[in-house]
């Protein structure tokens, strides 16, 4: 569409926050822009909660291989799990999920959605894709990214974040989860589950976001039993020998990575071509 010199309000992203105030601005006017300068499909459905729930299911029923005995399910111990076909599977199913809030996107924005790229130039001034657009009001619906600190960029080839894990053709056999939260908990035992040696660390001796030290003592037992935790002490990571990753320090653990066995894949998330929007 032409953009407009002028509007009403201003949607900065497409992703849930950004579909969540769409639809409130629907019942008040239809004079609007929504501005989609990444990928359609939002975080959830493309790097969040959707491609990590099917990775921990494949995780969660390979994992019971050792329970099927017991309902009278034979041959339990000679499963074997293919993690590359399990990521090629993350992906197929994540890529289904984020086509889906793609398109519910565009039918719900129409002709109102924008490709970015959009900036805010001033109080209720925005630039996008070259336009300077006046805007009554402008919402900001950007979501995040993730972070790697300062220390560890120099090491950014052998590091893994939320945008890049499902990405991978394959994954190292040790790999370090830092920050014990519910994301680096839920990641943390599915990548062990898959048969993956995973070792977690914190800076905290909490994990989860748990407060009661009570039900922390049983989730840190619970989860310990699993993968090895090392909390409490800034995590710190060095290179490792020649072509063998990184080594992840924390207090008096000294914990190696390996190195990832393969390239990473492009990525190719629905709605990008329209416009729309741990080490290892």
């Amino acid at each position: 569409m032409r953009i407009p010199e002028e509007t009403r309000v201003v949607i900065i992203g497409a992703g849930s926050a950004g579909l969540s105030a769409l639809r409130a601005v629907q019942k008040e006017t239809d004079d609007y822009l929504m501005v989609g300068p990444g990928p359609l499909g939002t975080k959830c459905a493309r790097a969040g909660c959707m491609p990590s729930k099917t990775l921990i299911r494949a995780a969660r029923d390979y994992h019971r291989r050792g329970a099927l005995s017991e309902q009278g399910i034979s041959g339990g111990d000679g499963l074997v799990c293919d993690v590359p076909v399990v990521l090629r599977y993350v992906r197929r199913m994540r890529d289904q999920f984020a086509g889906h809030m793609a398109a519910a996107v565009r039918r719900l924005a129409g002709e109102r959605l924008v490709p970015g790229p959009v900036r805010i130039q001033a109080p209720r001034w925005v630039e996008i894709d070259g336009h300077l657009v006046s805007a009554g009001a402008i919402v900001v619906a950007t979501g995040s990214r993730p972070l790697v600190p300062e220390a560890w960029q120099p090491f950014q080839d052998h590091v893994l974040t939320g945008e890049s894990l499902f990405e991978q053709e394959d994954l190292p056999g040790r790999i370090a989860v830092v920050g014990m939260g519910p994301i680096g908990l839920e990641i943390g035992q599915a990548l062990s589950r898959l048969g993956i040696q995973v070792t977690g660390f914190d800076l905290l001796e909490m994990v989860g976001g748990l407060t009661d030290p009570d039900v922390n003592a049983k989730a840190v037992e619970v989860f310990g039993r699993e993968f090895a935790l090392h909390l409490g002490a800034r995590a710190e990571v060095q290179a490792g020998a020649e072509g063998s990753g990184l080594t992840v320090r924390a207090g008096e653990a000294r914990v190696g990575t390996d190195a990832h066995p393969g390239p990473r894949r492009e990525r190719a998330y629905p709605g990008r071509g329209d416009g729309g929007a741990g080490g290892g």
